[in-house]
């Protein structure tokens, strides 16, 4: 049985702070979850203390979090094993130190006490230093957009962190790099579709800009509803419900449909609010529709708007 690989952005996340040479190895490690996920000996195994059922699969000095059901393995987050365990979690992972090395209770307790004293004295910090510093070869591998490097660098707590004027998606980013995820809070995440395992590669070296969402069954009714409607059809939804995604889904339903009415060429348009969003928008179609791919255009709605008044009266240079 071949299992379906998705995987949450958390996961890409930390991936993208990983070296590329270890990147590799580790993706290389991760196709064996799409044979069997199971746990197995010491290289697959169980983690303890989740609401959830969470597993680990060592690749060398890091470890891959996932969980897996019904046909498919999801990669929750990636990370050097000494980061990826911290919190309080209870962990199926063998110890490195050898049990005779482990102090005396006795000894501990003494360690406790001087500690206590030390800590007693010790000013209590009103906010936490970022785990990692922050610098731009570490905003450059997280493929930050440069206009917003100098309001991150000038984070030096988590505090700065969440009070800076980027992007949420940013910041989100950045948490995941700097900081232990909730492995709680990730398995809500939703789940991306990962599609073969060299494309999260393609991801990290900055070839994909990013990965098509997978469909709830709430979301999947709308891909087909009302496809061969012959006036306009609307879909409405908050913010974060799916609305481009579904949009995107619609249009591969789209061209199939038109297709299977006989019509061997259609021709649709995309359109979309900004040049980013069209090249985002094109590559995740171009995953969708394959060779079809070229049946779509894709455009801001204000080059489309440019582009039929310059039609009409000539004007090339609209303001």
């Amino acid at each position: 049985m071949s299992f379906e690989l998705i995987h949450k952005p958390t996961f890409t996340n930390q991936l993208l702070a990983i070296p590329k040479a270890r990147v590799v190895q580790i993706l290389e490690k991760t196709t064996i979850l799409t044979e069997n996920p199971s746990p197995h000996g010491s290289q697959k195994k169980k983690l303890h203390g989740y609401t959830g059922n969470v597993y680990r699969l060592r690749s060398g000095d890091y470890r891959v979090l996932y969980t897996y059901g019904d046909g498919w393995v999801s990669l929750l987050g990636v990370d050097d094993r000494k980061d990826i365990y911290r919190g309080d979690k209870l962990l199926a992972e063998d110890p490195d130190v050898p049990v005779s090395r482990i102090p005396d209770v006795h000894d501990i307790l003494q360690l406790a006490t001087a500690h206590d004293r030390a800590r007693s004295h010790t000013p209590v910090r009103e906010t936490e230093d970022l785990p990692l510093a922050m610098d731009e070869n570490l905003l450059r591998h997280l493929q930050v957009p440069h206009e917003h490097f100098a309001a991150l660098l000038e984070c030096k707590t988590l505090d700065d962190l969440v009070e800076a004027e980027v992007p949420e998606l940013v910041r989100e980013r950045i948490f995941d790099a700097v900081s232990s995820p909730d492995y709680e809070r990730v398995l809500e995440q939703p789940d991306l579709v990962t599609g073969d395992v060299s494309d999260l590669l393609r991801f990290k070296e900055g070839e994909l800009l990013g990965f098509l969402l997978k469909l709830d069954p709430e979301q999947e009714k709308y891909v087909d509803w009302a496809v061969n409607a012959s006036g306009p059809t609307l879909v409405k939804g908050g913010p974060g419900t799916g609305k481009s995604t579904v949009a995107l889904y619609r249009t591969h339903s789209l061209v199939r449909s038109l297709r299977e009415s006989g019509i061997e060429k259609p021709q649709v348009l995309f359109t979309t609010y900004t040049n980013a969003l069209v090249a985002f928008s094109e590559q995740l179609l171009g995953r969708l529709l394959d060779r079809d791919r070229d049946l779509v255009t894709v455009r801001t709605a204000d080059s489309l708007v440019v582009r039929i008044v310059a039609s009409v009266d000539g004007q090339q240079d609209i303001a």
